[in-house]
C-alpha cells in the first residue's frame, strides 16, 4: 500500500498460487486525501476501519508521494508510471486538449498486451474528449464520472456496458462512493478465467463534501 500526501492508492494483488496465473490486481485511489486522515496514521476522530485493515494485513509504504500535489496529474502519474512534468500534464484544463498523450502508454494498456481483463470505475480526470477516454488507454469497460462531480447526480457520467452516451443520473438517492463501491465488486464477480486489473478512483474525498444523511447526522 501506498501513502501518498494528496492521493491514496492502494495496491492488492491475489496471489497467483501454484498455477503459474498472473495475480488479479486492485488500485484503489483515494482523492486529495491527507496523508495523516486515516486511522492507521493516527487519526481518531473520523473511524476508517477498513481501510485500516488493509494497512494492517498488507505492506505500508511509507517513503511514497505523489508525483504532482493536485489531483488530475497525480492520476495520469500513477497510470502511466511517469512523472506528469514528462509529458506536459502539470496541470488540466478540460477546456483544451488535455489528456494522457497517445503516444504516452497506461498500465492498463500494458497488462492489456499480457493478457488481462481490464476495468476502470470512478472518476477519472485524465482526458475528457473522446481520444483520451478509458475505452481509449487500455480499460474494456468504464463506470463513472470523466471530470470532477459532484456526488449526487453526478455529472459526465458513462456507464459503457448500457451505452457510449452520458446518462443522466437523476436518482436522489444515486452516491458515487456507494455506486463506484458496488460497482466494483460487481466487475470481480463478472471476471471469470483471465487474471483483471481493476482500477477504482473514487471522487471521496474531494469537494464538494457531500454525504448522505446517515453520514451527515454522525
Amino acid at each position: 500500500m501506498f501513502v501518498f500526501a494528496l492521493g491514496v492508492p492502494f495496491f492488492t494483488a491475489a496471489r497467483a498460487g501454484d498455477t503459474g496465473r498472473p495475480p488479479n490486481i486492485l488500485v484503489i485511489v483515494a482523492d486529495d486525501v491527507g496523508w495523516g486522515e486515516f486511522g492507521f496514521q493516527g487519526r481518531r476522530d473520523v473511524p476508517t476501519p477498513h481501510i485500516d485493515s488493509i494497512a494492517r494485513e498488507g505492506v505500508r509504504f511509507t517513503q511514497g508521494y505523489v508525483s504532482c500535489p493536485v489531483c488530475a496529474p497525480t492520476r495520469a502519474g500513477l497510470l502511466t508510471g511517469k512523472y506528469p512534468t514528462r509529458f506536459g500534464f502539470e496541470l488540466y484544463d478540460a477546456g483544451k486538449d488535455s489528456g494522457i498523450p497517445d503516444n504516452v502508454p497506461t498500465l492498463a494498456q500494458r497488462l492489456r498486451s499480457l493478457g488481462y481483463e481490464t476495468s476502470a470505475v470512478g472518476k477519472w480526470h485524465v482526458g475528457l474528449k473522446e481520444r483520451f477516454r478509458p475505452l481509449r488507454r487500455g480499460f474494456q469497460d468504464y463506470y463513472g464520472t470523466l471530470l470532477n462531480s459532484p456526488y449526487f447526480r453526478p455529472e459526465l457520467f458513462l456507464d459503457t456496458r448500457v451505452s457510449a452516451r452520458f446518462l443522466n443520473i437523476d436518482d436522489p438517492g444515486f452516491y458515487t462512493t456507494t455506486a463506484y463501491g458496488e460497482r466494483a465488486v460487481e466487475s470481480v464477480q463478472l471476471r471469470h478465467g483471465k487474471p483483471w486489473f481493476l482500477y477504482l478512483a473514487f471522487n471521496a474525498a474531494h469537494t464538494p463534501y457531500q454525504a448522505p444523511q446517515e453520514y451527515v447526522e454522525q
